[in-house]
């Protein structure tokens, strides 16, 4: 069980005393890191760096061994028609909102896997369910969080390759839907610069401001910075529009 230990100058002798705090560094330690720092202390370097490298090496292989097994259900969980939906939550179970995002795991855990099968399944369903260049609102009726899931997508497509029309408009897709003038925001709004999960609103009206959702479309838009079809500019020329998008948020 873990304790906390605080070193108190003002105790004769320096004694530790259980205490829910900190030491005098201002760092909470546990019971467990201050026994072990003992027991390093009378160890020689050599011997205690050769013990650090090998309960490195024993906690990479336990990761990566536990990575694969997540990717293998995950792997396991894909339709026949390639995408990922919930079996639990009515609102997901078309998989426009959780295809992008299981894919956009994997791939990040495993570059290799963009040649897989499976990636080749995803982004053919995903390209058949976007309509007008976004993902989410297959279904006019119900709205699959648009700003989420087109996010994924957009980080998805841009790992593989061939994709750069979905690419540029989901890109755009997101830039539009930030929360600012041109859509009847004044920067004294408390929801200016952000995002919502998407649709068509008043102006004015967020219809639900999301901090998560702004989260995952800055990051979308952020890691597509070089598309120069965007801006018809060398990647390396600045563009104070992006970088208004970014102050903004």
């Amino acid at each position: 069980s873990l304790g906390w230990f605080r070193l108190d100058a003002k105790t004769p002798h320096r004694k530790l005393r259980p205490h829910v705090g900190y030491c005098v560094m201002n760092t909470p330690i546990s019971r467990r890191i201050f026994l072990a720092s003992g027991i390093a202390a009378s160890i020689p370097g050599s011997q205690l760096r050769s013990l650090i490298a090998s309960e490195r090496d024993v906690v990479r292989s336990q990761s990566q061994s536990l990575v694969t097994s997540l990717s293998d259900y995950l792997l396991g969980q894909q339709s026949p028609d390639g995408g990922w939906k919930s079996q639990t939550y009515a609102l997901l179970k078309s998989g426009q909102a959780l295809t992008p995002f299981v894919l956009s795991i994997l791939q990040d855990c495993d570059s290799s896997f963009a040649e897989s099968v499976a990636v080749a399944r995803a982004r053919s369903w995903m390209i058949n369910q976007m309509r007008n260049g976004v993902l989410g609102v297959a279904d006019s009726d119900v709205l699959e969080y648009p700003v989420f899931a087109s996010a994924f997508a957009l980080r998805c497509f841009e790992a593989m390759a061939d994709n750069d029309a979905a690419v540029d408009s989901l890109r755009r897709f997101l830039i539009r839907e930030q929360f600012t003038e041109s859509r009847g925001f004044s920067k004294s709004d408390l929801a200016y610069g952000g995002w919502g999960f998407g649709g068509t609103q008043p102006p004015g009206q967020t219809g639900h401001m999301d901090l998560s959702h702004t989260r995952w479309a800055l990051a979308a838009i952020r890691a597509t910075d070089d598309r120069s079809s965007y801006d018809d500019q060398a990647s390396t020329t600045p563009n104070p529009e992006l970088d208004q998008i970014y102050s903004n948020a």
